[in-house]
């Protein structure tokens, strides 16, 4: 049986209960392209892509991330920001003629997650609602598909800023990259 768990200083971590000697199996790490702060609330979630179930995580960092336990939660395969992008008025309702935008992009760390489907089991492909800590919901598309795994000749670091760069665009990114890292 695997329990996700997430922490406090913003690990997903993944234990085996089945293993007595040694339960945690494996943990994510931590750093400015991971998750920072606690980690509010995990879900499984189906991949019809792979035919599998990925761990999907919200945190206070404002970050949605999903996470593969094929990849060892090496790295998140998707994720996305949780940006608040209608103009917020002073008195904190969305309108479109709005006289302050204090809350327009800015990043808004999460407190829960729903995957909005009309299938019984959720799926990466739902859109998804995000409660934030001011008390918003907030409306996500579906996190951009993973296209294949990174290049090979990318270190690891590499490899993970490039996963998030959105699927239909990762291509010309990488080859603007490599073409730079030739001159």
């Amino acid at each position: 049986s695997l329990v996700a768990a997430g922490s406090f200083n913003g690990e997903v971590l993944l234990f085996d209960l089945a293993s007595k000697d040694q339960p945690l199996r494996y943990s994510s790490q931590i750093n400015d392209y991971f998750h920072r702060e606690p980690v509010a609330q995990l879900r499984w979630v189906y991949d019809p892509n792979a035919l599998d179930y990925l761990l999907s995580s919200v945190s206070s960092d404002g970050k949605v991330l999903f996470w593969s336990v094929s990849h060892r939660l090496e790295y998140p395969v998707r994720g996305t920001l949780l940006v608040m992008r209608k103009p917020v008025t002073s008195d904190g309702n969305a309108k479109g003629s709005a006289v302050t935008t204090r809350h327009n992009g800015a990043v808004h760390g999460g407190t829960a997650l729903a995957f909005v489907g009309g299938s019984a089991k959720a799926t990466v492909q739902d859109p998804l609602v995000v409660a934030s800590e001011a008390g918003a919901l907030m409306g996500c598309p579906a996190p951009a598909r993973d296209s294949g795994p990174p290049p090979a000749n990318w270190e690891g670091n590499a490899q993970q800023v490039l996963s998030y760069v959105r699927g239909r665009d990762r291509p010309s990114v990488q080859a603007h990259v490599d073409q730079w890292a030739r001159s």
